[in-house]
């Protein structure tokens, strides 16, 4: 999540992973790391960015703490004193500490900043840190990051950076909705973005309101991995269930036919490059998709012809057609026309 001009604590915010990020990429020390503040999207994504930027310069991976690991001063102390030389360097990620009462007193054990041999990223909910650890933090010359909720003007800004990330291109009409229709909330704006980014996995152009307001239904991401997986092990009927339910709940048919073309998309790419004999691996790579992944469809496509797949994608380029400019037709009854033809 990258930005160049924000206002307020967003502004801060992502200036502070910035800086973070170049201070590993450079070797330089950390020492102490605390997110604060009432937004749990932001604290969590900090938490995910900051094990990223380890994770990419170090040969070891970010050790993530419970409350209870690091309960007592013995227990504390561990983490920072001096580390033993032949051991890979650490970093240790401590989420949720609001309710751990003795945090300030533990924190104060620390001499100084000096004293810190490894990165100590902590992450507290709450509207303003406590004065008794601000004194501590401050002593230590800690990192602080503030996690608070985004400004609504702020809210296009947030969620290009989320589209970026994505891989999704929206324009001004297409986020004012994303707003209009969900809020604030920045876990269930996101969640609707990585929906968006499945269903246009394929597309390079700038989408507007009218493109994305029929996919900003009730389908959930765990809807689509459940639609996914049965189509992968050819259990149309489940599928048709699955499909039954969510149209009944309101869910948009197109919406479940972008699932349905992602799959064979997908299918239909993996099943050419194999016939370049790449491994898992490479394909893996130059598709961008995870190696448990390509390993299902690889097994999928052992079942099926290549020119079933593309009667499949042909049949939903008409259904796409038929939904848009048709209200007589049977949205049920199209989709299960799809799947009983792969």
């Amino acid at each position: 999540m990258r930005q160049q001009s924000y206002s307020s604590d967003l502004k801060e915010y992502f200036k502070c992973l910035l800086d973070l990020e170049q201070c590993f990429k450079k070797g330089q020390p950390i020492g102490l790391v605390f997110l604060w503040g009432p937004e749990d999207f932001l604290l969590s994504n900090g938490i995910k960015e900051i094990k990223k930027f380890w994770s990419s310069t170090q040969k070891s991976l970010p050790q993530t703490l419970d409350t209870k690991d690091i309960s007592d001063e013995l227990k504390f102390s561990a983490l920072w004193e001096e580390r033993n030389i032949f051991d890979p360097a650490s970093c240790y990620m401590i989420a949720k500490v609001e309710k751990l009462k003795n945090l300030a007193k533990l924190i104060r054990t620390i001499p100084s900043k000096a004293c810190l041999q490894n990165p100590i990223c902590i992450s507290m909910k709450a509207k303003k840190i406590p004065t008794n650890i601000s004194k501590e933090l401050t002593r230590l010359k800690a990192i602080t990051i503030p996690c608070n909720s985004p400004r609504d003007n702020e809210l296009p800004i947030l969620i290009s950076s989320f589209t970026k990330e994505l891989g999704l291109r929206l324009d001004h009409s297409a986020l004012s909705l994303m707003i209009e229709l969900i809020g604030n909330d920045l876990n269930k704006l996101f969640n609707e973005l990585k929906k968006l980014s499945l269903i246009f996995a394929d597309s390079s152009e700038v989408l507007s309101a009218q493109n994305i307001s029929p996919y900003l239904g009730v389908l959930r991401e765990d809807h689509a991995f459940t639609i996914s997986q049965h189509l992968l092990n050819f259990q149309h009927f489940k599928v048709h269930l699955v499909i039954q339910n969510l149209l009944r709940k309101g869910e948009s048919a197109l919406a479940l036919l972008g699932i349905i073309s992602r799959h064979l998309r997908t299918a239909l790419k993996i099943k050419k490059i194999s016939t370049q004999n790449r491994s898992i691996q490479e394909i893996s790579k130059h598709l961008r998709l995870p190696y448990r992944v390509v390993v299902s469809y690889c097994e999928y496509n052992k079942k099926i012809t290549i020119g079933r797949l593309i009667n499949a994608l042909e049949r939903c380029q008409e259904a796409d057609s038929i939904l848009k400019f048709s209200s007589k037709s049977s949205n049920d009854l199209i989709l299960f026309e799809i799947l009983d033809v792969i």
